[in-house]
């Protein structure tokens, strides 16, 4: 009998491994809904009964609580009054990595604004060439003619940068 959650059974394997070779696992089964499970044709001896997931590939981020049962089979082997019990459960490792790395962006983030309301000058530059940016983008992008505002820079009477290499008409 296999005790776990309903979301783990799916990916439960009950292995069977004789007891003095842990290892070494020569037979294994998927736990069935009913949770009920057998290994049949085994010869006298000691075996070790455990449970594995199939989703946790690296046990080292997982808190993984599965129990384990050593099994004797003989005529000479006392017989269990109910059938043997094994439970599993996993919970995900919190890793201080993670928190970390949030944490990082977070301080990068205060850096940034402390250093632009120390800097208000420096700040109000940098303020004035991005949104000078986002207005060109948004101006050139925009397929409209508006009759009041002038966007042609042909004849240098907006200032700033005049054409060079333009054939005359």
């Amino acid at each position: 009998m296999v005790r776990t959650s309903d979301e783990e059974i799916d990916s439960l394997e009950v292995q069977l491994a004789h007891a003095d070779k842990l290892n070494e696992v020569f037979k294994s089964c998927t736990v069935p809904l009913s949770r009920y499970f057998e290994f049949s044709d085994l010869a006298e001896g000691e075996y070790s009964v455990s449970l594995h997931s199939t989703r946790i590939k690296d046990q080292s981020k997982w808190n993984i609580d599965g129990t384990s049962s050593i099994v004797s089979l003989g005529t000479d082997a006392p017989r269990p009054a109910k059938p043997l019990e094994l439970s599993f459960k996993s919970s995900r490792k919190v890793v201080n990595e993670d928190i970390q790395s949030s944490s990082f962006g977070s301080f990068l983030l205060l850096a940034v604004v402390v250093f632009l309301m120390v800097n208000r000058e420096l700040s109000l530059q940098l303020l004035a060439c991005v949104l000078g940016l986002v207005q060109g983008r948004s101006a050139s992008s925009d397929g409209s003619k508006d009759v009041g505002i002038r966007r042609s820079n042909s004849k240098g009477e907006l200032g700033g940068f005049k054409r060079v290499n333009q054939k005359a008409r």
